[in-house]
């Protein structure tokens, strides 16, 4: 048996003024502590060691503290550990003393809260972090400073607080051995040192763990359909210690975890050794269930679920059963993704390279899954578009399929099919998400990329009616003949006509550049037609000629400028009608 030693050591200093007659002798004996099944992991303040002191001298005028600064102290304490105790299961040590031998809370600790005398340096900790820390000795001091009075008792505890990993039903030997007392007393030193080897009756703390949550531990994360696997249940506490002690009955559940989409019973659970089962002593607070308790009826992903109605339950893993479908692919033919190639909007994807589509089924790591069958639909998620997009099987009412009888599309039992790629058509340019589904919720996705195709128009935005001499704002794209803007920097040319002829009274340029296949006029860039009447601008693309766009604005007088009277003559005595005109700000009249 490993064992501990204790010193306790006693400097008596004696004042130069007063010296001691004499102070007494140092008494100590080791006090007996019961065992306890309270020790917790994380536990502080357990009582490792106990032992008590006594002064046995009389008192003399060199105890008459404060005016004689004589008066005795204990200085230092060490313990040395000569039992089981490892220093792992210590997370800190501490000292505390009372003088009734009783621990009632009115103990006090050793540390620099309680002084003895003026200007005294505490160069060390009271309360070391670990018992092992040197040759497995505690030590408690420099001037621990607590009276030394003769003929008092003076009891010591030494407590622990226990760490966090300790182990379950573990009884561990907290044997000690403590050396030598220092009395201090005034400026001078006298030494009265004392080894005593004292020993205390062999004493045993003996450690519990009680659980707080089941551990669903060691399961499979994939199985076969109808193949059987076992899994491990641990009744811990919040530490991760385990209970030895769990002797509760546990139950099981199984469920499926979305999108599988079947309803219980999902899963095989015996109910001849398994639900409920009761743990027993032997199992130790944790039990290896064999192959032969679980199993899925059917392909998917599902948990199970541990509870014994007390304890917090626990939740496996997802547990994938093959043939797990998890999601589909959609490739070509030649297994490239559909993200790879540049489509061409209004053109099948056979014209961009894909020969078909392949849809196939796949597990968790991307395998094929070879005997799943099923009905699918495509969904296309884009823009609107003024043209009907051709997803074939897309079970959408409004837009039909266009090569099948029947809204959808199914995979046999290879796992995979292909459809022609002649029979998707997207309008819209920019990105397109395909998506393919089937009945369970399992579904695949890629993003498409679709490209403009050759321009052939401008789209223009403008006003058909304004006021003349107000700004106003010009939207101009070149655009292919679905509608996409085709980002191609071409130059465009400008003319105004009206009454068929070259009009002048305006502000447009006469040449304007596209950025990225797109012009914008906002009001600020002061895009004006200076005179009222019918007026037509023709754009025409320098960079292709054949491209041409024509639009016609109704230009109304603009706001009144001023007043002026014509005929601003009358003969005296006649009643005639004068005329009065307003004028605009290009003397237009009103």
């Amino acid at each position: 048996m490993k064992r501990i030693i204790i010193i306790l050591i006693f400097c008596c200093v004696l004042s130069s003024v007063a010296k001691a007659k004499y102070w007494g002798s140092t008494q100590i004996t080791a006090q007996t502590i019961p065992a306890s099944l309270s020790n917790y992991p994380g536990t502080t303040n357990i009582l490792i060691h106990k032992l008590r002191m006594r002064n046995t001298g009389d008192a003399t005028n060199d105890f008459a503290y404060p005016t004689n600064k004589a008066y005795p102290h204990i200085y230092e304490i060490q313990f040395l550990n000569l039992g089981t105790l490892p220093s792992s299961n210590i997370k800190r040590l501490r000292l505390w003393w009372d003088y009734d031998g009783t621990w009632n809370g009115n103990e006090r600790e050793c540390n620099t809260n309680y002084f003895c005398q003026t200007n005294v340096r505490f160069e060390r900790n009271f309360s070391p972090t670990s018992f092992g820390s040197s040759s497995d000795i505690a030590y408690f001091g420099p001037d621990l400073n607590i009276f030394f009075q003769p003929n008092v008792n003076y009891y010591f505890y030494l407590m622990a607080d226990l760490s966090t990993n300790i182990l379950d039903n573990r009884s561990l030997d907290c044997e000690t051995v403590h050396y030598g007392v220092f009395v201090h007393a005034g400026d001078d030193w006298y030494f009265y040192s004392r080894v005593t080897n004292l020993i205390n009756s062999p004493y045993m703390i003996t450690t519990e763990t009680k659980a707080t949550n089941l551990h669903i531990e060691d399961e499979p994360t994939l199985v076969n359909i109808n193949q059987g696997f076992s899994l491990t249940v641990r009744a811990k506490d919040r530490y991760g210690n385990i209970d030895e002690d769990y002797v509760n009955s546990v139950y099981f559940t199984a469920t499926n975890v979305p999108p599988t989409p079947y309803t219980p019973p999902v899963a095989f659970i015996s109910n001849t050794n398994l639900n409920p089962y009761t743990f027993t002593g032997g199992d130790a607070g944790s039990h290896i269930f064999s192959s032969n308790c679980f199993k899925f009826y059917y392909p998917g992903v599902f948990k199970l679920r541990v509870t014994d109605g007390i304890l917090n339950d626990d939740w496996s893993e997802e547990i994938s059963a093959a043939p797990a479908i998890h999601h589909f692919d959609i490739l070509d033919d030649k297994d490239q993704s559909l993200s790879s190639f540049s489509i061409t909007a209004g053109k099948s994807f056979s014209n961009s390279g894909i020969t078909n589509v392949k849809v196939s089924a796949k597990n968790y790591v991307g395998s094929l899954v070879g005997d799943y069958t099923g009905i699918l639909y495509f969904l296309l998620e884009s823009p609107s578009s003024l043209y009907t997009n051709h997803i074939p099987y897309d079970n959408n009412p409004a837009t039909p399929p266009t090569t099948a009888a029947i809204d959808k599309f199914e995979i046999l039992n290879n796992g995979f099919t292909n459809i022609n790629g002649n029979n998707f058509i997207i309008y819209n340019a920019g990105n397109n998400k395909l998506t393919v589904f089937d009945t369970f919720g399992f579904k695949g996705e890629v993003n498409l990329v679709i490209v403009p195709d050759v321009p052939v128009k401008f789209n223009a935005q403008m006003d058909s009616s304004i006021l003349a001499g107000s700004p106003f704002q010009l939207y101009i794209a070149l655009s292919d003949k679905w509608n996409n803007t085709v980002p191609l920097n071409h130059k465009v040319k400008i003319e105004v006509f009206k009454d068929g002829k070259g009009f002048t009274k305006h502000t447009f340029p006469e040449q304007i550049q596209l950025s990225s296949g797109i012009k914008y006029f906002t009001a600020e860039e002061n895009l004006k037609i200076l005179e009222s009447g019918t007026v037509t601008v023709k754009l025409t693309d320098l960079d292709d000629t054949s491209i041409v766009s024509e639009h016609t604005i109704q230009v109304d007088i603009s706001a009144k400028k001023e007043l002026s009277i014509l005929q601003n003559y009358i003969t005296p005595g006649e009643t005639k009608e004068v005329p009065i005109y307003y004028n605009n700000t290009y003397e237009e009249n009103i």
